[in-house]
């Protein structure tokens, strides 16, 4: 069946009494609310959608038929507050589509164009149920049929199943045909917040619109290069903690639609600061590390796998207090070097980086000099010299951050080591936090290297601000081990920072 014999409709929900940002689908963004520019987006597909429905409590109504008056077209349908989920049934009830998109009044920069492509797959394929997988936090949407959704209100007995009209798909899925898309590399960003549910989401959406909408829908592509050009920006929503459901929901997805066991290894190690109890932080790593094994099994040199094979590892043996001695932490790290070095190219800024871990990790568990005499300052600068080259800006700013520690720590030895320098490092430390003004390990480290410049007034204020710091929920125990760290630092140079 063609979508032409089909009629297919957009059902965005919405509410004025949103919990944590009260009334935000209605807050401007470029003089239009947010709700107008999500009905914009869905107008741009009026070959393919037959209607765009609104649905609100039916309590306010009046303010939103006021609120989209300029919108004849678009139907407002009001009903149950709590029970989304009926206010679909009873809204398809009335206009009887074959094929309905679900949408949220929270994400004015759901995907156009994987939108139209999922459409088209939905019905090709007679699916149930359509997502696509990957994309954004707040890029996404869901394809239901008809069917479907008869059968989720049927049978859907939880409050969380009302509230988030979906779950019984999902939790049943031998009743339903489910078709799950994965969009290209380029749009694979899950990492991305793009949804507003809090005021610092909020900012972050006005400063993309206000550098990209030009009066027409702005393109999920240009978003995630505004984004890949200016990294900073992705630090104003990052210590925004999402809703549980929502969160879990997302993840859900990764790891249920995962086709690899490089994909499964992310899905666990995204998880690995899930929770503040170390046991589960060690679980989700350790499945990480055995998915990451996997996938190395069946492609020995996937850079993807080494590099997060790398960072899992670094976690585990180095991040984590799971006090191993020296020697097992400095076999796991040279294993994991043979490996890299192994399948290493010199273009390749994920196998620099994981170099320079590793090789950093190993050279921390002996003395300065050895680790100076034996050349591992010079291996990691050399790595760290090239990911500079090759892209400054990754891993929020790794290579300013390598380049100027190592001018910090290594000592300078006649005739062996000669480059080192305070001034270098000073100069590489600046120019990171100038992109990466919230990073704590850049903070923590021209801190350090202020003090020796004798520089012990600007030197505190970095090291209160790291102090100070409240550990960021996707990245509890790196911040943690970083203030510690710090706090370390601050009583041996017996310093008053009050």
């Amino acid at each position: 069946m063609s979508f032409k014999d089909l009629k297919i409709s957009a059902f965005i929900q919405a509410r004025i009494s949103s919990e944590r940002l009260k009334g935000k689908v209605l807050l401007p963004l470029c003089n239009k609310s947010i709700l107008v520019h999500i009905i914009e987006r869905v107008n741009l597909l009026k070959k393919l959608i037959d209607y765009t429905v609104v649905l609100v409590p039916s309590e306010e109504i009046q303010i939103f038929k006021q609120h989209l008056s300029n919108f004849p077209d678009v139907i407002i349908f009001g009903g149950s507050k709590e029970n989304v989920l009926e206010r679909f049934f009873l809204a398809n009830k009335k206009i009887e589509s074959d094929v309905i998109i679900r949408l949220t009044g929270d994400n004015p920069l759901f995907d156009i164009f994987h939108l139209k492509k999922g459409i088209l797959k939905h019905i090709k394929e007679e699916s149930d149920y359509t997502i696509y997988n990957k994309l954004p936090l707040g890029a996404g949407f869901e394809i239901l049929s008809k069917r479907a959704l008869e059968i989720c209100y049927q049978n859907s007995t939880k409050d969380y199943q009302f509230e988030h009209v979906t779950p019984y798909i999902r939790e049943n899925r031998d009743k339903f045909k489910i078709l799950e898309l994965n969009p290209s590399k380029f749009y694979q960003h899950p990492e991305y917040r793009l949804t507003v549910d809090e005021e610092p989401d909020y900012k972050l959406m006005q400063i993309i619109y206000e550098n990209l909408y030009k009066d027409k829908p702005i393109k999920l592509k240009d978003v995630i290069k505004f984004l890949q050009e200016n990294p900073s920006f992705l630090e104003i929503n990052k210590n925004v903690k999402q809703k549980k459901f929502k969160f879990l929901l997302f993840f859900f997805f990764n790891f249920l639609f995962a086709e690899s066991y490089l994909e499964k290894g992310i899905y666990f190690y995204n998880l690995r600061n899930n929770s503040k109890d170390i046991n589960i932080a060690v679980s989700n790593i350790n499945l990480a590390i055995e998915n990451f094994n996997l996938a190395l099994k069946e492609e020995p040199k996937n850079e993807l796998a080494l590099y997060y094979l790398a960072k899992s590892i670094e976690f585990k043996y180095a991040v984590l207090p799971l006090n191993f001695s020296k020697e097992t932490c400095n076999n796991v790290f040279i294993d994991m070097i043979k490996k890299l070095e192994n399948s290493y190219k010199e273009d390749s800024k994920f196998l620099n980086y994981a170099l320079i871990l590793m090789w950093g990790r190993y050279g921390e568990n002996m003395s300065l000099i050895e680790a100076a005499k034996k050349g591992i300052a010079n291996v990691i600068k050399k790595y760290g010299e090239r990911l500079y080259k090759l892209d400054k800006k990754f891993e929020n700013g790794a290579a300013y951050l390598v380049l100027g520690r190592l001018h910090y720590k290594t000592p300078s030895i006649p005739f062996v080591l000669t480059w080192p320098s305070l001034k270098e490092s000073k100069k590489y430390l600046k120019e990171g936090i100038s992109l990466f003004p919230n990073s704590l390990w850049l903070n923590f480290y021209i801190a350090d290297t202020l003090y020796e410049l004798n520089e012990k007034d600007d030197a505190k204020v970095y090291y209160r601000k790291v102090l100070e710091f409240v550990p960021r929920p996707d990245n509890y125990f790196e911040d943690l081990n970083c203030k510690k760290l710090c706090e370390v630092r601050v009583k041996e140079l017996n310093l008053n920072l009050h």
